[in-house]
């Protein structure tokens, strides 16, 4: 229920940026994956 309310408040926030902000988010969030505990999911 958390996630939810927080994707919704995320997603509201990303309508307003900018494709070059979006692009920023998606690779701080490969960063995140790739230094994570998923990180050997993808080594």
């Amino acid at each position: 229920e958390n996630f939810d309310k927080f994707y919704t408040i995320v997603g509201h926030k990303v309508e307003r940026r900018t494709m070059k902000d979006w692009q920023f988010l998606v690779e701080m969030a490969k960063d995140c994956l790739k230094w994570g505990t998923s990180s050997s999911l993808f080594s």
